[in-house]
């Protein structure tokens, strides 16, 4: 069962991409046509603002696919 975090993660990461299917945490620029560099920081910016976090620059770059972003933002969300 999906946490929480990763719900919320998981809707972003469809509405930032226009992805209606369901994704695998195997998700990445690779296999998502809308995943670029300007969709990353689109990512980022909105986990951001509607989980209430500060992803550093480093964690950013760090990201390679969904499973990524959803174990930053869980990182994230344990140290509030």
């Amino acid at each position: 069962m999906p946490s929480n975090v990763e719900e919320k993660v998981l809707k972003i990461f469809q509405k930032i991409f226009k992805i209606n299917k369901t994704v695998n945490n195997k998700a990445s620029p690779e296999n998502i046509n809308t995943w670029d560099s300007l969709g990353h920081l689109r990512l980022i910016s909105e986990l951001n603002k509607k989980l209430k976090i500060e992803i550093s620059f480093e964690d950013t770059i760090k990201i390679r696919n969904l499973g990524d972003v959803i174990k930053t933002c869980i990182k994230y969300k344990k140290k509030k």
